[in-house]
Formats: structure tokens, C-alpha cells, sequence
């Protein structure tokens, strides 16, 4: 068998109540409105900046929540490579579209900033891999950790091409 390491997402959050936490991620971080409302946020990455507004975005490593990430995107990506990122609006507002490049691939080393406008009127939550939960977020950056989560492949597997077929074949 053959181990490959890939590397994890660091998050670093900013809460209402001046707090701050580290957490981490294999699949993806997903900051999301936490009423009815649409969430009014600030992304920027590579030296770009854009004011969004929708039910939240997505940032997915290639192990990523692919099936969810699709669905939530306007149009199909496609398979992403082991060394990217992906940025995927969630039911971002029209008026956005033509400003945010959606979805967006990203070298892996890139780092993701988020600010949360409005958050007293209009909150946010951030989950982790789908599971662990932060709420009252005023902010997050997403940065490729140290910590690395190991896979095993046969060395006739090719990482990149097993996830291409996974994909390709669940649509």
C-alpha cells in the first residue's frame, strides 16, 4: 500500500463575544445562515475581495463534500485536483453572481477570510466535516493546516483519477 498525506483545513473563528477558537477540518467548512434570513459576508482570498450575500458558502478540500457542494452550486464543477481548494456559494443572490467567480478553485495553500456583516441581525453558524459547530461567528480564516490525514492506496491507484471516477460516476 501506498500512504499519501493530504493536507487538513485550519480554521480560526471570531465569535460575537470577543472568543476565539481553533478548529480543524478533513472535507469541508461551511459558514451558513443561522435563521431565515440571507447572510450578508465578506470573502476575500488571493488578494480579492467580494461582498456576498446568500445562505452561505463552502470551502472543500478534494476529500471534500462533493455531492453537497454540486448540489449547492449553479452549475457542475468540475472534479477537483488533490493539490486545490473549491469555493462554492450557497444560493448566492443573483445581484452577486456576475462578481464572485462561482465555484472558484484555489491552490490549497491559499488562505480564506470570512467576515460575517450584520451579525446581531443577521447570524451565522460555521460547521465542521458537517458535524462540529461554532455559532455567533463575527469572523473565520481557513488556512491549510500542519496536520496532514493519511490515506492508503494500491499503488496502481491514482488519487486524482479515483476521485474523478467517483464523481463522474455518481451523476
Amino acid at each position: 500500500l501506498v500512504a499519501r498525506a493530504l493536507p487538513m483545513l485550519e480554521v480560526e473563528l471570531v465569535c460575537q463575544d470577543g472568543s476565539s477558537q481553533k478548529c480543524f477540518a478533513v472535507n469541508e467548512v461551511t459558514v451558513e445562515r443561522k435563521n431565515g434570513q440571507n447572510l450578508g459576508f465578506n470573502l476575500v482570498f488571493e488578494h480579492q475581495a467580494y461582498n456576498l450575500q446568500g445562505d452561505g458558502v463552502i470551502i472543500a478540500t478534494p476529500l471534500g463534500s462533493w455531492a453537497y457542494a454540486m448540489s449547492a452550486c449553479r452549475q457542475t464543477g468540475l472534479p477537483l485536483h488533490s493539490d486545490r481548494q473549491r469555493i462554492v456559494g450557497i444560493n448566492l443572490h443573483p445581484d452577486y453572481w456576475d462578481d464572485f467567480p462561482h465555484p472558484c478553485d484555489i491552490d490549497a495553500s491559499t488562505e480564506v477570510a470570512v467576515t460575517i456583516r450584520d451579525n446581531n441581525k443577521r447570524p451565522a453558524r460555521v460547521l465542521f466535516d458537517s458535524r462540529g459547530e461554532a455559532s455567533d461567528l463575527v469572523s473565520l480564516t481557513v488556512r491549510p493546516s500542519q496536520q496532514k490525514v493519511k490515506l492508503l492506496f494500491t499503488p496502481s491507484d491514482d488519487l486524482d483519477l479515483k476521485m474523478r471516477s467517483v464523481i463522474i460516476s455518481s451523476r
